[in-house]
């Protein structure tokens, strides 16, 4: 058995690496064999200057190219997050191939950061449409797909790769406790959210510091904070450090539409966490007592008092988190469910 995958981007785009990138080796050892396409290879680094622009958009034509003539020799095509035109998955149908679409976040809706334009909406709807399977997040993503007339959804929610993400020594950082957040610049507007409750939290306590990974600037005042770059070789070290793990979020359609990486983290790491309950956080929020729920000022600055004044709960809270990430959301546990969607 063989699968042709073609990804949004490379390994450094945390969707792509996770709903692909990662599942191979699972693959491999169940004796399926496969080849990645990747559709747009400078996703999180296009330039501006037009020459440069021009090359890359050929390159991500040969890409394309590619990978519809690759096609022609595999009867299992999975599509991770890529708008194909409409004639291209008419195409796969006349030839009989299974098609697997695979998205994660609600990349139906418009949001500042996500704006899809009518043409690749109507690519994407009739993708789900003439999916054989489509693999989502959460349930609010597969209501969307049902709406485009396609039942035969499969709900995967992370992985992570809990071989990679596990619990580690803290290092010694003289009895502060640090509150850690991992993201990327265009998230960094949902840590607004926690800025008033840390102030008071900082205000009272002096052994806090908040750890950000990837974020742009952020400052609190009477607050020490500190911001590092997020790359693939730093991030678990990074991690590591935390003691308190957050994910603020707006109650709104597009955040209702995410899979909970970053609890996810949080959760192989052995960290206890304090979520925004919207989509799936309140979900994975409710299997057990591995952190708090958060949607108001008082149950934000209640949630911190909690988990700071108390290390014997976060050391359990972290043990019960490891634990629900390991059953519930490994690729060990999701690799066989992947493998039914093939023929």
């Amino acid at each position: 058995m063989k699968v042709l995958f073609l990804t949004l981007a490379g390994e450094n785009i945390a969707s792509s690496r996770t709903r692909v990138f990662q599942y191979i080796p699972y693959l491999l050892a169940n004796g399926i064999k496969s080849k990645i396409i990747i559709n747009d290879p400078y996703y999180a680094q296009r330039s501006k200057i037009l020459i440069i622009k021009i090359l890359q958009s050929i390159h991500k034509k040969i890409n394309n190219i590619w990978f519809l003539f690759f096609s022609f020799f595999f009867k299992n095509i999975f599509i991770q997050k890529v708008y194909l035109p409409c004639w291209e998955i008419r195409l796969f149908r006349f030839l009989s191939k299974n098609i697997i679409y695979d998205f994660d976040d609600a990349i139906y809706v418009t949001d500042q950061n996500q704006n899809i334009s009518k043409r690749n909406l109507k690519r994407l709807n009739y993708t789900l449409s003439k999916a054989n399977w489509v693999i989502v997040e959460n349930d609010n993503n597969a209501n969307y797909v049902r709406k485009c007339g396609n039942s035969n959804t499969l709900i995967i929610t992370g992985p992570i790769e809990c071989n990679r993400y596990t619990p580690q020594n803290k290092s010694s950082h003289e009895n502060i406790i640090v509150i850690g957040w991992i993201g990327s610049p265009s998230t960094t507007k949902y840590l607004e959210i926690v800025r008033k409750p840390l102030q008071n939290m900082a205000l009272k306590y002096t052994n806090i510091k908040l750890l950000l990974i990837g974020s742009t600037p952020f400052n609190i005042e009477g607050l020490d904070v500190e911001i590092y770059p997020w790359t693939l070789n730093t991030e678990l070290e990074l991690l590591s450090k935390f003691d308190i793990g957050i994910m603020p979020l707006y109650n709104d359609i597009w955040c209702a539409g995410k899979g909970g990486y970053k609890l996810l983290q949080y959760m192989a790491m052995g960290i206890p966490s304090i979520a925004t309950p919207v989509g799936i956080n309140d979900i994975i929020l409710n299997m057990g007592k591995i952190g708090f729920k958060a949607s108001t000022y008082e149950e934000w600055i209640y949630s911190f008092e909690i988990l700071i004044n108390n290390k014997d709960l976060r050391i359990q809270m972290g043990k019960n988190a490891r634990e629900i990430a390991l059953t519930h959301f490994s690729y060990e546990r999701f690799t066989k469910d992947l493998m039914n969607c093939f023929i």
